[in-house]
């Protein structure tokens, strides 16, 4: 028995077996959420390498196994990505059914995530472009919308997906042969340009991040959300251990300014842009773009107390996305447009719905109380001895993320003669208090959470 076995196999065999049974939504979505759940609580408390008690069965928990002639390998300092991912899956798949998503969404998104671990696992590391690939072709039947025509976001998406697996696979390829020896400057050089563009196309770094926004207005914003958010979190953990396997790369001093650079332009643009966008699928897609420019920023500050809160910020990062996507969902059930003038007074006609939305949204702006702001707070008083400019520059980004978020409630708010109604289901009820609830506890109560994660995170390599 081996961590691969169990965290990439048994999901992608368990995603084939669902795919049979797709037609039985409610079943297939809840089973799917209960295995990423115990996958989750095996990650938390049984350590890799270790041996494995299940009852009367003693396994011996192998951190490695060899597929096709390539090797797959999961350690202790993966766990916590083990846990975010699985957790947030479960979310995910769990509130399938209220977003009603397509009926191949959770067996396909069980796949991804196997897929997306395996990338993270694999060695030679430049086999992960090849299953990011695959995992971008499998978007495929749940991004499409039957009978309608494919969009320009969602061929740009797959235009870059495919462009980044040369760019990444030559990068690699010249990559091999200076490993042992650093001597060849210009060799290394050429294949740092290549793997920051390969990662700029994954990652939809500026300027190569238009069809973000394109792709959750052309899809339905719950699959898009999920496949948005998978990616994001792979990426940034790939760039992360990247630069934890090649010392060289990491002690590069001009990489740093690189990342902060290109981050913050990600932030300011996008913050920007959100700012003055009428449609709130688009706002969903300009939020990811600043979520993904942060992460890049706080990597470039080069500490391990940096990266450790990037890696607490995950949690509270996916929940709120989630929260918005099931929201958006929800509310498209009744009115199919998005546009800021068609949801006007709607937080008086679906006041969780409309609630949700806001509260996650404010929440992923770092507002006081809410998830992400203990960790968006430790981030920039890490970042302020490092570059004040940036800091000045985020504050710009982050304030249209902030405009956008005011003009957003003024149109739910609506007129004032608008009564107040819960047309929501229980079942949706149930999903949305939950989330608001987790989002106010990570904030007002992040003490409850941090300990039970710091020794994962402790045992994480490049964070020591």
């Amino acid at each position: 028995m081996s961590a691969p076995l169990i965290y990439i196999i048994l999901p992608l065999l368990l995603a084939v077996v669902l795919f049979l049974f797709q037609g039985r939504k409610v079943a297939v979505a809840r089973t799917a959420s209960l295995v990423c759940l115990f996958l989750a609580l095996i990650a938390y408390i049984q350590p890799i390498g270790t041996v494995l008690t299940l009852g009367p069965i003693v396994l011996d928990f192998k951190s490695s196994m060899t597929i096709l002639g390539r090797g797959f390998f999961l350690q202790n300092g993966d766990r916590f990505i083990l846990v975010i991912v699985f957790l947030s899956a479960a979310f995910w798949f769990w509130g399938s059914n209220s977003a009603q998503t397509p009926k191949m969404f959770v067996p396909v998104g069980l796949a991804i995530t196997a897929i997306m671990i395996g990338a993270l696992a694999v060695e030679p590391f430049l086999y992960a472009a090849v299953l990011l690939e695959i995992s971008a072709v499998l978007t495929i039947p749940i991004l499409l919308t039957r009978n309608q025509p494919i969009g320009p976001g969602i061929l740009r998406f797959f235009i870059f997906q495919a462009i980044a697996l040369p760019v990444i696979l030559l990068a690699g390829w010249m990559l091999g042969g200076s490993q042992a020896s650093v001597s060849n400057e210009t060799q290394l050089i050429q294949a740092s340009i290549l793997l920051g563009l390969g990662f700029a196309f994954w990652l939809a770094v500026f300027p190569f991040y238009p069809w973000v926004p394109l792709v959750m207005k052309e899809s339905h914003p719950y699959t898009a959300g999920f496949i948005l958010c998978m990616q994001s979190l792979g990426i940034v953990v790939l760039i992360i251990d990247y630069l934890n396997g090649f010392i060289w790369l990491r002690d590069t001093a001009a990489l740093y300014p690189i990342l902060r650079s290109v981050g913050t332009v990600m932030v300011v643009t996008g913050g920007v842009w959100a700012a003055f966008q009428q449609d709130t699928r688009r706002l969903f897609g300009y939020v990811v773009i600043v979520e993904n420019g942060l992460a890049l920023v706080a990597i470039s500050i080069k500490s391990g107390a940096a990266l450790r809160s990037l890696y607490f910020s995950f949690i509270p990062h996916l929940v709120a996305l989630a929260i918005f996507a099931l929201s958006l969902s929800i509310i498209m059930k009744e009115y199919p447009d998005t546009d800021y003038k068609t949801l006007k007074g709607l937080l008086k006609r679906k006041p969780f719905a409309a609630g949700a939305l806001v509260i996650s949204l404010f929440s992923l702006l770092g507002f006081p109380i809410l998830a992400s702001f203990p960790s968006r707070m430790e981030m920039l008083e890490l970042l302020a001895p490092v570059s004040t400019a940036s800091m000045l520059w985020l504050s710009i980004g982050v304030g249209g993320l902030y405009l956008a978020a005011a003009r957003l409630l003024s149109a739910l708010f609506g007129e004032a003669k608008t009564q107040w109604t819960i047309t929501e289901n229980p079942g949706e009820l149930l999903l949305l208090s939950l989330g608001i609830l987790a989002l106010f506890v990570l904030g007002l109560l992040p003490h409850i959470v941090v300990p039970q994660l710091s020794q994962l995170l402790n045992i994480i390599p490049f964070l020591n």
